[in-house]
């Protein structure tokens, strides 16, 4: 069983998670689990595909008005259970550091931390980073763009917490730090017994970690770096993008920038970490070319939808066959996966297809119902598929 796991959920973040995956991969996590909550601008197949070369595990979590976050947190530990001790739940604009910027540090000083006895939590400050008056987004990390932050010990919104936790010594997650069976601690980096969470007493007395703050910034070899806001660009991006928390339509505004635009203080990374840092980034996006199937260009459709079932079929852009896998959603919920590859002589009539293997067919376990929609995409590919790939049950 590997020791810890980072996990989250995503939505529309297609630019950062090669970042934030390679980050976390050298500060020393074995695994990790990430949640894709309806994404639309490319996510989901990179999940897709980096959880084919065993990068990651994938949760399909179904948009909500509400609580998206909390639901996929908990069937991220249903995940985690026996496969990981520990799990880390981190936003892909978070990015846990060590002071002393040795690879693995990270989870070095964690191992140190939880071998204590009782300790079942660690929770570690943020430290917001501001826009740096950059406008426009840049094709360069996230770390590298962004240095300036509050001044020590740190701002307002420095005071909340992310929190380790041992995956069965918790009782129920929340965002920032979860509730853990009796008699479990949280400690912060510095291996102190956190008193201060705000929020009023639990049960049995403690501070309550539900509300995921400190009243005092802890110091310590471990900060959170938390990108909330980034460029202009990249805000006015974000802010329409809605809440895992308080629901799709919910407009962050600029509140939210002026709050986490904090621009007081200077942070760099030594040249060396960044450096490995890109060289990690690469390799992963060499991986995902030269061993995945997410960038090459497929053509496709599908040609019947209905409440029992749908067809379609998937080439390559020679119509050749791919024996590609294609998802089906209904409403939102991930429902399954078929491949492509019995046999459709329409299409090599039609010159469509060379061989014809290429087609393929899903059956809906039960009858959908008149208001349904029912929508499919390639697994772990961009390319698009026409037709009804996008249809809801009783429209013409």
């Amino acid at each position: 069983m590997a020791k810890f796991c980072v996990a989250g959920i995503v939505r529309n973040e297609v630019d950062y998670l090669v970042e934030w995956i390679a980050w976390h991969k050298l500060a020393g996590f074995d695994h990790a689990i990430l949640a894709d909550n309806g994404s639309d601008d490319g996510t989901r197949p990179l999940l897709e595909a980096l959880e084919s070369l065993g990068v990651v595990s994938l949760v399909y979590q179904p948009v909500m008005e509400r609580h998206a976050q909390q639901l996929a947190y908990r069937r991220i530990l249903a995940k985690a259970l026996g496969e990981h001790d520990y799990v880390m739940f981190l936003d892909a604009d978070e990015f846990l550091v060590h002071e002393s910027q040795v690879h693995g540090e990270e989870c070095r000083e964690l191992e140190k931390l939880v071998e204590r006895d009782g300790v079942d939590g660690v929770s570690i400050n943020w430290r917001c980073f501001g826009s740096a008056g950059k406008k426009k987004y840049e094709r360069s990390p996230v770390l590298k763009r962004f240095n300036y932050c509050a001044k020590p010990p740190g701002c307002v919104a420095d005071h909340h917490v992310k929190s380790l936790m041992r995956v069965e010594r918790i009782k129920i997650p929340y965002c920032h730090s979860s509730t853990l069976t009796y008699r479990s601690q949280y400690v912060d980096s510095a291996g102190k017994v956190i008193e201060d969470f705000v929020g009023s007493r639990d049960k049995t007395g403690n501070s309550d970690p539900r509300g995921g703050r400190t009243a005092s910034i802890h110091e310590g070899p471990l900060r959170v770096h938390h990108y909330a806001v980034k460029s202009r660009e990249e805000f006015e991006r974000k802010r329409f993008r809605g809440s895992a928390t308080k629901g799709t339509s919910y407009d962050k505004g600029e509140g939210y920038f002026r709050r986490y635009n904090v621009n007081e203080d200077k942070f760099y990374f030594q040249s060396g970490k960044l450096v490995r840092l890109e060289r990690e980034i690469s390799l992963l996006k060499q991986l995902l070319k030269n061993k995945t199937t997410l960038t090459d260009r497929l053509s496709g459709a599908v040609d019947f939808s209905g409440a029992d079932e749908l067809t379609g079929w998937v080439t390559a852009r020679d119509g050749s066959s791919v024996s590609q896998m294609v998802n089906i959603f209904v409403n939102g919920v991930h429902v399954g996966r078929t491949r492509a590859g019995f046999y459709r002589p329409d299409l090599v009539r039609a010159g469509k297809a060379k061989d014809g293997f290429c087609g393929f067919r899903w059956a809906h376990p039960l009858p959908l119902s008149a208001g349904d929609r029912v929508t499919v995409s390639l697994h772990a590919n961009e390319s698009p598929l026409a037709g009804r790939s996008e249809f809801v049950v009783g429209d013409p």
